[in-house]
């Protein structure tokens, strides 16, 4: 789900100009050495960020090389092929070239955003009209009738009416395979705006690419034995046909039910990165292998507390060492609570009773929206600094005073390698390092002196964290 404006879609036509067909046997022509090389490199940058634009920073980037010569590139002949063959290449790789030629070089939009932004653009909301003010509204009423966001987007329009003014029209597309029969009042929300337009649903965005998961899903169920497993596939079926992602939250609590798989396998609509409102989700695969070597090391703590789940399921797929094993307080529908709500846990900063939790129908990404990965982030990264200062969970791990690399290395190289990381990062303005410059903030605001930079010329500057054990 990328906008089609930044080419960020791995597809054709773009695919065609790049492919190693397309220049196939051209290296070995030294007058035109120099644009291929240029070419190339674009290529490489491309492929390895899925699109052209940058995967850290989000903006987008444009071939080095002339447009007139990269067309003349597109055209270029090799004798060593067959005219056939050479007919058919030259005519494809120049007509595809010629389609996207215009947003190749565009240099704006130049960057992912809210396509109010004269610069930005996002496929998360296509349409000829622009979109920033509605889409907490649109939430809301998704909210109210039970739908959750991750895998939609929101289409706005100006379609002609009889009088002067155009009306406003809003579509919710929902990433589905199946494609359902319009129905003229069921599939429609009011929305609290001007006017009062109605957010129609529209079910099987992306359907051919979907219909292709479910086919290999379903030849999946016929290799798995175990009950679990073939619930996982079931209810990602389901999710991915109908669209209900609701039950895509189902699977993957079958997934963390599962006992130490040997490999374990992610798909679907999860992160939300990529959305300017960040609430909107994009496709993803994670394969992990467990290292069965490495899993033996028992905790010796097994204190409970408030804040800790009941009975813990253990992800086997993700570190249990940085996120996703505390306790989420949610008031699951009207009155029903998963905390005493007479006698609530304390919240660790106020020392008082804690007074928010999760409402019926709100999730993380819902309720902290655009800022929702960077704090996701900034917590990961300040688990690991703070585990990192414990001699007792180094230890664990085979770091002590007496260790090759003692303990006290392990934490000054830890703290200096994420401080040296988070600065070098904030090139690039994303959630990730968002979270780390709230924390080297922090840093700073408890000890100025605690760290320094030391700048030695434009182009080269030192970070120097200050030992003290």
């Amino acid at each position: 789900m990328l906008p089609e404006n930044l080419l960020a879609d791995i597809q054709p036509p773009i695919c065609v100009i790049l492919s190693r067909e397309a220049f196939d046997g051209l290296d070995d022509e030294d007058h035109i050495r120099t644009d291929l090389d240029l070419v190339l490199d674009f290529a490489a940058r491309f492929f390895a960020n899925l699109g052209n634009y940058r995967s850290q920073g989000d903006t987008k980037f444009i071939p080095r090389i002339e447009r007139d010569s990269f067309e003349q590139l597109s055209q270029y002949t090799h004798s060593t092929h067959s005219q056939y063959s050479l007919t058919v290449l030259t005519h494809r790789t120049h007509s595809k070239f010629l389609e996207v030629a215009e947003k190749l070089y565009a240099t704006v939009p130049n960057r992912l955003g809210y396509p109010d932004d004269d610069d930005a653009a996002s496929g998360y909301y296509p349409g000829s009209a622009t979109i920033t003010k509605e889409l907490s509204i649109t939430q809301h009423a998704m909210q109210d009738h039970n739908m959750l966001p991750e895998n939609t987007r929101v289409l706005k329009d100006l379609v002609p009416t009889d009088t002067a003014s155009p009306a406003e029209q809003y579509i919710l597309l929902v990433a589905s395979s199946l494609i359902p029969s319009p129905s003229p009042s069921s599939d429609e929300i009011s929305l609290d705006l001007p006017g009062n337009p109605r957010l129609k649903i529209q079910r099987g965005d992306y359907s051919p690419a979907f219909g292709a998961v479910i086919d290999k899903l379903e030849s999946a169920k016929t290799h798995t034995e175990e009950p679990l497993r073939n619930e996982m596939i079931c209810q990602l079926i389901e999710a991915f046909s109908s669209g209900n992602h609701f039950k895509f939250k189902e699977a993957q609590k079958d997934l963390v039910r599962g006992v130490n798989p040997n490999v374990e396998v992610i798909i679907g609509i999860i992160e939300t990165y990529q959305d300017p409102h960040g609430i909107r989700g994009e496709w993803e695969g994670i394969v992990a292998v467990l290292p069965w070597n490495g899993t033996n090391v028992g905790l010796p703590n097994n204190q409970k507390s408030a804040f800790e789940p009941v009975n813990f399921r253990k992800p086997d797929f993700t570190s249990l060492d940085r996120r996703g094993s505390g306790q989420l307080f949610i008031e699951s529908e009207p009155g029903v609570y998963n905390f005493d709500i007479n006698d609530p846990p304390l919240n660790p900063v106020t020392h008082g009773p804690i007074s928010n939790w999760y409402r019926p129908d709100r999730t993380w990404s819902s309720v902290f929206r655009s800022h929702a990965n960077a704090i996701e982030e900034c917590r990961a990264d300040g688990v690991v600094l703070i585990l990192l200062t414990h001699e007792l969970v180094l230890e664990i791990f085979g770091y002590t005073d007496i260790s090759n690399n003692t303990a006290e290395d392990i934490m000054y190289a830890g703290w200096l390698y994420f401080v040296y990381g988070a600065v070098k990062g904030l090139i690039s303005w994303n959630p990730k390092t968002r979270g780390q410059y709230a924390l080297i903030l922090c840093m700073m605001k408890a000890d100025a002196s605690f760290f320094e930079i030391e700048r030695i010329s434009d182009n080269l500057a030192i970070v120097m964290i200050e030992r003290r054990f």
